[in-house]
């Protein structure tokens, strides 16, 4: 299993330093733990922008970098004591010599470097997530408050950061690669042993099974294994029922390497398939081979939505679910999602939406048809990178379908 280098956490910080010059510093924090309950926490997930710039993968630490000096440290809780016995100490010469950065320092001392340098301009990246319901690492605002004392005037670098992120190099589309090939695999087993499955759940557990055994770090995101009707539901996570034979399973699923995300989607029968089922599934795989045939440099996105509901309207009158005589509206109750989003650090990669596609990009491409009124839902997804001509999926999807 191939890693990203330490090369690459030190060109994207000297890429950043090229584009912000030689003055002020880049102060980046990173995620820190969250409470599950009592004393417990959720299993640590790094933030993305402190990954791209460090590969550290430790909890409640910050970089910082002296634009004038050329000087890089970060700065975490260094665990000792009666913490190096319960939770293992660190090994700080790998962080350093795997961030590639100058120093590794403790908090305090860090925070105590960070006041003895020219902080009149700092660039930061500020909380983007503006939901109700899915709050920011509080560690963000933590740093920012501590910072707030210095009276320095800060900017925001989230889209420079997210222009970087949005074209990938060769190391990433790798370990992309790698991720993509390991949720193929896990899929490749389930489709090969679907009838010896009798719930949804037995299902996920199989695929973390082979997530892990296959070297990934985990799921990417939560997996959707939605049978019957639940394969109606886009975002079906609950995956608690039993599987009826002679029904559709919609998975959507994606293993995560290097903190890396793949995000793909396969629908399969359990039992005996019927030739509506089989029309729908097939309708929905001729489109989603002719959108990413017809994608090449410098197609937008709203050209990508525009071919994609053609297609899916096309596909809908002939398999019979809507008649030539059909609205936008009508589409839309088959088809109520976006054919495409940005992949990479976060499986809802950041990316300029306003952007033509470039050499590199890499997107997601998500058709799928769901009939209410008939129980089932398809959806066919692969993870693609954008080529010099065209579009390649990443990873090795040698996987039927039926």
């Amino acid at each position: 299993m191939n890693k990203l280098t330490s090369e690459f956490f030190s060109e994207n910080r000297n890429k950043l330093a090229r584009k912000l010059g030689s003055k002020g510093i880049v102060f980046i924090s990173g995620n820190a733990l969250l409470q599950r309950s009592g004393d417990t926490h959720f299993p640590f997930r790094q933030d993305s922008d402190f990954y791209y710039l460090t590969g550290v993968n430790e909890p409640s630490a910050f970089l910082v970098m002296d634009l004038a000096s050329k000087e890089t440290f970060i700065s975490l809780p260094i665990r000792e004591g009666i913490h190096a016995i319960f939770d293992g100490s660190q090994n700080l010469q790998s962080i350093k010599e795997q961030s590639g950065v100058d120093e590794i320092l403790d908090i305090e001392s860090g925070w105590s470097r960070l006041g003895k340098l020219n902080i009149k301009n700092v660039y930061t990246v500020v909380g983007q997530n503006n939901s109700d319901t899915i709050l920011d690492n509080p560690f963000h605002d933590i740093c920012l408050n501590r910072l707030k004392k210095y009276n320095f005037e800060y900017e925001n670098i989230s889209k420079t950061l997210s222009s970087f992120r949005m074209i990938k190099n060769s190391e990433e589309l790798e370990v992309m690669s790698q991720a993509a090939t390991i949720t193929y695999a896990a899929l490749r087993k389930i489709e090969n042993s679907l009838n010896s499955f009798s719930t949804e759940k037995s299902i996920e557990a199989e695929i973390t099974k082979q997530f892990s055994l296959l070297g990934a770090s985990g799921h990417a995101y939560q997996p959707i294994v939605a049978s019957g009707a639940n394969s109606c539901t886009l975002h079906y996570i609950e995956n608690s029922h039993p599987i009826k034979n002679n029904s559709v399973i919609l998975l959507d699923v994606g293993a995560e390497v290097s903190n890396y995300a793949a995000d793909i989607s396969r629908t399969f029968v359990k039992g005996n398939v019927s030739k509506f089922e089989k029309d729908v599934i097939s309708a929905v795989t001729y489109i989603q081979k002719e959108i990413i045939q017809r994608i090449k440099p410098g197609m937008t996105f709203r050209e990508l939505a525009l071919l994609t509901h053609q297609e899916i309207s096309n596909q809908l009158v002939s398999i019979g679910a809507l008649n030539k005589r059909h609205s936008k509206e009508d589409v839309f109750n088959f088809f109520p999602h976006g054919v495409s989003h940005f992949i990479g650090l976060d499986v809802h990669d950041v990316g300029d939406y306003e952007m033509p596609l470039q050499e590199n990009m890499t997107i997601t491409i998500e058709p799928g048809i769901y009939w209410k009124e008939k129980g089932i839902g398809v959806r066919i997804e692969d993870d693609i990178v954008i080529t010099k001509k065209g579009a390649q999926i990443i990873g090795d999807n040698s996987i039927s379908l039926l």
